[in-house]
């Protein structure tokens, strides 16, 4: 029972210790990345809220995206949401923005999630203040709509 504890704590730490590495890579790579693209004109900053749904075995539920700019045309996200109607699940990722002629923006990024979860990718257009989106990981690939969630007066 010993070995399986602590080969349980061992898996913990190794899947921490490649998750705080790849973050540290990631930002290395984000700051020394080249001027690309300008910020797009539309600004998707602000909540956004709707569901996903699982292609490969039908699961749904509740997402909202908070979008924050970022750097470079990109926009630093937060996606929270729940599985199975009760395990929430919450993840932060890097979307890179480019504005379309059509006057939507594309959306595309990935994060690596960890050992179990691998890569997340994901690959969508905002028109309007509605959200389409695909989405891609090592155990699953789906979909999520969102739109954007109202402001309040000040």
């Amino acid at each position: 029972m010993q070995i399986v504890r602590l080969v349980l704590c061992l898996a913990v730490v190794l899947h921490f210790g490649l998750v705080q590495a790849d973050e540290a890579a990631k930002s290395a790579a984000y700051e020394a990345a080249p001027v690309v693209q300008a910020v797009p004109a539309v600004d998707l900053t602000g909540t956004w809220t709707g569901t996903w749904c699982s292609g490969g075995n039908g699961h749904h539920g509740p997402m909202t995206a908070e979008f924050s700019a970022g750097c470079h045309g990109c926009y630093d996200v937060r996606f929270r949401g729940r599985f199975c109607a009760i395990i929430p699940f919450s993840y932060r990722t890097t979307l890179k923005a480019t504005a379309n002629a059509d006057g939507s923006v594309s959306l595309s990024g990935s994060r690596r999630l960890g050992l179990l979860m691998g890569t997340f990718s994901m690959q969508g257009t905002v028109s309007g203040d509605r959200l389409q989106a695909n989405y891609c990981s090592k155990q699953d690939h789906g979909t999520f709509t969102l739109s954007r969630t109202a402001t309040c007066c000040k």
